[in-house]
């Protein structure tokens, strides 16, 4: 294997291990505080999960020191404090987001693996041939990684509080 060919597999090794270390950090907040369900704006759309392991989704009202009010399918509902195990919202969509990032990556590891497996041509034009290889392979890594991407789940939840 050349020098280029290396270069170019340490540089898409190296984008590949930074943005596996980026997606994994995220700003820690501390949620077992209460205080945060005042955060919510009213309609937001929440998930409430009790004690007792049951589930509920509807839109938040608002919420006081002892209790937090969601407005269900089946109507308004008050959750006291010490019954509630967890609070989530609804985050944007992240469509976009996933998108873009599935395309850098691809087109990344595609070029990467298309200038590894290129194969040099004796024709006086090695630099010309790996660098078609590695275009055809950021081509194809760029269609399959805008596919995972547009695959991703596009809404998350955040949870806001969770019971200590």
């Amino acid at each position: 294997m050349n020098r280029g060919k290396i270069a170019g597999l340490r540089g898409v090794l190296i984008v590949g291990l930074g943005l596996m270390a980026s997606v994994g950090l995220k700003a820690v907040e501390p949620v077992a505080n209460w205080e945060n369900l005042k955060h919510l704006s009213a309609g937001q759309e929440t998930q409430v999960v009790l004690n007792d392991a049951r589930s509920y989704r509807g839109k938040f009202e608002s919420v006081s020191d002892d209790t937090l009010v969601v407005h269900l399918p089946s109507g308004e509902q008050s959750f006291e404090r010490k019954s509630v195990l967890r609070v989530s919202a609804k985050a944007g969509s992240h469509r976009l987001r996933n998108t873009l990032l599935g395309g850098l990556i691809g087109i990344g590891a595609g070029a990467g693996i298309g200038a590894a497996t290129g194969k040099s041509s004796k024709n006086g034009f090695p630099k010309i041939n790996e660098s078609a290889d590695a275009g055809g392979g950021a081509i194809i890594g760029l269609a399959a990684g805008v596919g995972v991407g547009v695959a991703l789940p596009a809404t998350a939840w955040r949870t806001i509080y969770r019971a200590r």
